[in-house]
C-alpha cells in the first residue's frame, strides 16, 4: 500500500481579513487556514494546505491499495 497526495486549487474560494497585526488572516469556508505577514511579506499555512506560485491548494493524502494479479478470481483461482 502506498499513499497518494492530491492538491485542490482552492484559490478562487479563500477569502482575506485584517487583523490589526498587520496580517491578513485567511479562511476557507469559514475555517482559518493561514495568515499573511504584510510587514515581513510571509505566508503562513496550516497543515493541509499549501501556496504555490499564486495559487492556494488544498492537500490531501490517501492510502492507495494496489490490485493484484488474483484479486478478481474465484478464492485466488484464474
Amino acid at each position: 500500500m502506498s499513499q497518494d497526495r492530491q492538491r485542490v486549487n482552492i484559490t478562487n474560494r479563500v477569502t482575506g481579513r485584517m487583523a490589526n497585526s498587520g496580517e491578513m488572516i485567511l479562511y476557507y469556508n469559514r475555517k482559518k487556514i493561514g495568515t499573511l505577514d504584510l510587514v515581513d511579506k510571509r505566508l503562513h499555512m496550516k497543515e493541509g494546505y499549501e501556496a504555490d506560485r499564486q495559487h492556494i491548494y488544498m492537500t490531501k493524502t490517501s492510502a492507495v491499495s494496489h490490485r493484484h494479479y488474483t484479486e478478481d478470481c474465484d478464492l485466488g483461482w484464474c
